[in-house]
């Protein structure tokens, strides 16, 4: 995947003897959206660089990367996909599943509340929005021809005390739950952050109490420090969700191994389409 030009599909999967075809991690061009406002996102990842400091020398190289995005016409071709999950950006199709994801009371156990179809349709608006003018986002997470939720970067809405950064959020569909796609659509999302954008540093947040998205978290290989812990300012003192944990994982070449091995492991537990082996 290192140095492949834009628009260019790289595979990063394998084919193993015996006639057994496996399915390879494509690679190609497709977009994202923009900001992360509060109850856009499940868990999160913030890019971030080091050494940076709230104000205006901090993040620079983030703030250098949003510039440069929305002058790169090729970053608003983006269309990523792991093995089994497409990464892509929404159509109006999609508001259907969308919608009944947001009203779900489940899925929404740790945001403040559910969204209304109305909310949902402004959300849906300002995903499209963010992809079209910045190059990336929260992607529309696709698995077997349907919207299972989404994946993706952001940018958070709030000061703190690792802001500004690019945050990943995903969120999922009950029945997509428990089955490995939250994870592979983060690391494909992960990938993109580190090689595309060059991210020296992601983080990721939640709600104190969604051991869910920690759990996940901790199986992409990120690491948590009670120091980093903050109240989430966009939420009222007091409220049970304010309390919010942060987790923390760098950009280095073991990461990406690391990253492209487990994708290539999904790969081969998938036979591709047209083969006559099973696993």
């Amino acid at each position: 995947m290192n140095g492949s030009k834009p628009g260019k599909p790289a595979g990063i999967g394998r084919t193993r003897g015996r006639g057994h075809s496996r399915c390879a991690v494509r690679w190609s061009l497709s977009p994202h959206p923009g900001p992360l406002p509060w109850g856009e996102g499940q868990g999160g990842e913030t890019a971030r660089m080091p050494h940076s400091r709230v104000g205006h020398s901090r993040n620079w190289r983030t703030r250098r990367i949003l510039r440069r995005s929305r002058t790169f016409p090729e970053l608003n071709k983006l269309n990523l996909a792991g093995p089994r999950v497409r990464l892509r950006q929404w159509n109006d199709a999609d508001l259907e599943p969308f919608a009944a994801m947001n009203a779900d009371p489940e899925v929404m156990e740790f945001f403040p509340q559910p969204q209304t179809r109305e909310q949902s349709i402004a959300s849906l608006e300002r995903l499209k929005r963010g992809i079209d003018e910045r190059g990336w986002g929260l992607w529309a997470v696709e698995i077997e021809q349907g919207v299972a939720g989404f994946t993706g970067l952001a940018k958070p809405d709030f000061e703190a005390h690792f802001t500004p950064c690019i945050e990943i959020g995903w969120r999922f569909r009950r029945r997509f739950w428990g089955r490995g796609y939250a994870r592979e659509a983060a690391q494909v999302a992960l990938s993109f952050a580190f090689e595309r954008l060059r991210l020296q540093e992601v983080v990721s947040l939640t709600a104190q109490l969604n051991e869910r998205s920690q759990r996940l978290m901790q199986r992409l290989g990120m690491t948590h420090s009670p120091r980093d812990d903050f109240e989430h300012p966009l939420l009222p003192a007091g409220h049970p969700l304010r309390r919010h944990v942060l987790y923390r994982i760098r950009n280095t070449p073991d990461l990406l191994k690391r990253l492209n091995q487990e994708l290539n492991e999904t790969a081969d537990r998938i036979v591709c389409p047209g083969s006559d082996s099973k696993n």
